[in-house]
């Protein structure tokens, strides 16, 4: 035999208080009107469960906008991961440049220092010469060669500047426009109007149902009252 489903019982319910309360049938009108009341009710009931399907029906929009989102969303944090580990990767590489940098802008200051003291005696050694042999070249192209062998050695040129601010500034560029990117797909997301109107109409059709049982259930029980102090 199969098992009745409550929707079975309710109208199984409703079919003998329908039978009970026939004009023919001496009943009293406490029991007419819970009967109303329970009846009402049941039809609303009916009308909750077919707005829970139709709600069902176009669920399936909602779930395909949201499987998006979660795409969307996953593409957004793979992103954010692989640049957080480039620019990790970026440092590490900087770190290193930075210190062959040092390594080679130290031996370059070495050597500089080297050669201005090798300049200096070389200078010191030119005054010399041109203080001892003066008397022996007065010829003015001979003090003009010795003053500019006594010249110090130009300066190293300044080193450009690191390619890394460059690219740390592109970095931030990249993150600012994923950021937007991110903040204007979540303000472009909305839930289809059908789910929407769907939604609330169940609502609405449950609460309905839900006042109209709290109004049977107290006319039932006056009813009841009714029964045990007068007879049905």
């Amino acid at each position: 035999m199969k098992t009745a489903l409550p929707e079975d019982l309710q109208h199984a319910s409703l079919a003998m208080l329908q039978r009970r309360i026939r004009p023919e049938n001496r009943v009293a009108p406490s029991l007419r009107e819970a009967s109303a009341s329970v009846e009402r009710a049941g039809r609303l009931f009916e009308g909750w469960v077919r707005r829970r399907q139709q709600l069902a029906e176009v669920l399936p929009e909602l779930s395909v906008k949201m499987e998006h989102c979660r795409n969307r969303a996953k593409d957004f944090a793979d992103s954010a991961a692989e640049n957080a580990l480039s620019a990790l990767k970026a440092r590490v590489d900087e770190g290193a440049e930075a210190e062959e940098e040092a390594e080679q802008e130290e031996e370059m200051a070495e050597g500089q220092e080297a050669f201005e003291a090798i300049g200096e005696a070389q200078s010191d050694f030119n005054q010399w010469a041109q203080e001892e042999d003066a008397h022996q070249h007065p010829n003015p192209s001979y003090l003009d060669q010795a003053s500019f062998l006594s010249r110090s050695p130009p300066k190293a040129a300044a080193s450009p500047a690191s390619a890394f601010q460059a690219q740390e500034a592109q970095e931030e560029e990249e993150e600012v426009l994923q950021a937007e990117e991110v903040e204007n797909f979540g303000a472009g997301f909305r839930i289809p109007a059908t789910v929407l109107a769907a939604r609330r109409a169940a609502n609405e059709a449950y609460w309905a149902f839900d006042r109209a049982m709290q109004d049977a259930e107290k006319k039932v029980g006056l009813a009841i009252q009714h029964s045990v102090l007068h007879g049905a």
